[in-house]
């Protein structure tokens, strides 16, 4: 009989008490599964960037040091949390055991594999030892404008989307850009912000530009929620202006088959018409799409227009599940996308042999590696 948890997870907080696991300075590590919780085996972590950073530079650059620092942190907290920073980070392992309250309720098995999101700030987590530190990068995150189309609350960038209503100033582009530039490792730029697509015709193009004049830069990638919710952003000017610097790929974000209008498919035809690869992330939204015959139709719809969904994120939760797995019904597994499936699924999330992470650029004094264990 395991014990019942705290649906808060206050039943793991030390001290001081009173406070949600995430706030507590200490948090109850051992590795016995609650009623409501899932045990797993951590195979590797990838450090938030800011945390790792943070240590790395107190470590004078030394890994062993910077290894031992993140072991001190976790012995002392219970949970990786950098006492500096306050972030955490999030991790890649395997389904041990998953508690009593959860069974049949969760599209989880024991084996499974899975990727969390950014939740060590408030996990409890052991570590025996780490065997090593990866701190090569191939992608980065650029970070080029705080404006959206659209802003939603579920959005894990919610804290700089919107703040300033505007670009990123000229000068932290050029240098975002200088540093892609003097670092032969990175081979595949993402810009987004806010959303990228906000930014005019013409200084998308200096950037992507600049950018595609890099040797090393193979893959330009976008992420836009302009073909769901304006999608007269996507002109025939910038569609010819993309296709100038292939090859450039777009994800965008539609979460509910009612999304899918005129507009949004006749956008979507102009970028790939354009040569543009798409891409879909979903959120599963309580009340919303959180069915499996809504995010089913919802991936068939995408596949009609040329867009391939590529993830979905259970908000609120710790699992990342890769598209085309659906929720658990009447105790059975459901998938979402069909037998045709296959053709439409991939896994988010670093792969732990990659030994690679991801990197976010805002201007220097934001270059911030997230780095992998």
């Amino acid at each position: 009989m395991q014990k019942k948890g705290n649906k808060y997870g206050v039943h793991r907080v030390i001290e001081p008490k009173g406070l949600l696991t995430q706030a507590a300075g200490r948090i109850d590590n051992t590795m016995e599964c609650w009623s409501n919780e899932i045990l797993c085996d951590v195979s590797a972590l990838n450090i938030d960037s800011a945390s790792f950073t943070q240590i790395y530079e107190a470590c004078g650059g030394d890994l062993d040091k910077t290894g031992q620092m993140i072991l001190d942190i976790v012995a002392q907290r219970g949970k990786m949390q950098n006492p500096v920073t306050g972030s955490g980070g999030m991790f890649i392992g395997t389904v041990r055991e998953i508690g009593e309250d959860l069974a049949d309720k969760i599209d989880l098995r024991v084996g499974d594999r899975i990727a969390s999101l950014v939740s060590l700030s408030l996990t409890p987590l052991k570590i025996n030892r780490i065997k090593a530190i990866h701190p090569e990068i191939d992608r980065v995150l650029m970070l080029t404008t705080d404006q959206c189309s659209m802003y939603c609350r579920h959005c894990t960038r919610r804290r700089f989307a919107g703040q300033h209503d505007t670009s990123v100033p000229v000068e932290q582009i050029d240098q975002c850009i200088a540093y892609i530039r003097e670092t032969p490792a990175v081979r595949d730029v993402l810009l987004s912000g806010g959303d990228v697509l906000m930014l005019s015709d013409e200084m998308l193009e200096d950037i992507i530009s600049r950018l595609r004049e890099i040797p090393h830069v193979e893959i330009i990638r976008l992420g836009s929620r302009t073909p769901v919710v304006c999608p007269q952003r996507i002109t025939p000017k910038l569609c010819a202006m993309l296709k100038k610097y292939h090859p450039v790929w777009l994800n965008t974000h539609f979460n509910h088959p009612k999304e899918i209008t005129r507009e949004a498919a006749e956008a979507c035809a102009r970028l790939a018409d354009a040569g543009v690869p798409l891409g879909n992330q979903s959120v599963l939204l309580a009340g919303v799409n959180d069915c499996v015959h809504t995010m089913k139709k919802l991936v068939q719809m995408l596949a009609q227009i040329r867009v391939r969904p590529y993830y979905e994120r259970r908000q609120g939760a710790d699992v990342l599940y890769p598209a085309g797995k659906g929720r658990r019904q009447g105790g059975r597994r459901r998938g979402a996308a069909g037998p045709e499936d296959g053709d439409r699924r991939s896994q988010r999330g670093p792969a732990p042999e990659a030994g690679r992470g991801l990197y976010l650029l805002r201007g220097l004094r934001r270059h911030h590696p997230q780095r992998q264990l």
